[in-house]
């Protein structure tokens, strides 16, 4: 049974379920666009989380906008990601000479590389701020991730500078070419209900909201899966209101 005498659009079986004609939504250039598009994103959903899961097991080892994305450490293991940044950073140092034109880079990463230490990755993090000077994007990749050592750390200032990081990010990343565009969004809340917790912890309340056993970094973790979860429920909500 048909419709009307118009012979594109939806046609029924005769039990009453819709057929798709060749003329219909699937021969739609729009509409094959956006599903190419979706099939597109999904691939790189899945290529996103096999990397992240290589990235966990020490295959590869993530990038700084990785980890801001939300990326495991090298290993799964913060110390094990910054023992390794170290001894990279201090080998393509010495290739260009910055053994001679700044030993106390060398000196501070020597230190840096033995323990955990927050100061320790701040005066590594100042002094390649002071290399860069004015320079646009210069050792932008080892500032971003002594700043994500630094917030995994529980320094509650990079928590704030991270969560401004990967806002800007999320905002300036082509959406339609990437497998999840709100993976930066829901980290950059994290970091920022991190910064605040602390914050509360320090001035305003005698209790932080977050468990605090748990290291910062899992608490950013935990904080912006919560904020994901109850976002998508409010607006699924919200979606089904306005049908």
């Amino acid at each position: 049974m048909q419709l009307s005498g118009d012979s594109r659009g939806l046609q029924f079986s005769t039990d009453g379920a819709p057929m798709q004609t060749n003329d219909g939504w699937d021969s739609d250039p729009v509409h094959q666009h956006m599903q190419a598009s979706r099939d597109f994103r999904t691939e790189r959903r899945e290529r996103d989380a096999a990397r992240d899961l290589a990235a966990s097991k020490g295959y590869i080892f993530p990038t700084a906008d990785d980890l801001l994305r939300g990326s495991s450490f090298f290993g799964a293991e913060l110390d094990l990601d910054m023992a390794h940044f170290w001894f990279l950073l201090r080998r393509h140092l010495i290739e260009n000479g910055y053994q001679n034109t700044s030993p106390e880079l060398l000196e501070a990463l020597e230190r840096a590389k033995t323990t955990t230490d927050v100061e320790d990755v701040r005066i590594v993090e100042q002094i390649l701020a002071n290399l860069a000077g004015d320079e646009a994007g210069a050792f932008r990749e080892e500032r971003l991730r002594c700043r994500l050592y630094l917030g995994a750390l529980g320094d509650s200032g990079a928590a704030l500078e991270l969560a401004m990081d990967a806002l800007g990010a999320a905002y300036r990343q082509e959406w339609h070419m990437v497998g999840d565009g709100s993976l930066p969004v829901w980290r950059s809340l994290g970091w920022l209900a991190q910064a605040a917790t602390s914050r509360s912890r320090q001035n305003l309340a005698p209790g932080a909201a977050i468990a605090s056993m748990l290291p910062p970094d899992d608490r950013v973790v935990s904080i912006a899966h919560d904020l994901r979860t109850r976002v998508e429920r409010c607006l699924l909500e919200l979606n089904a209101v306005g049908e």
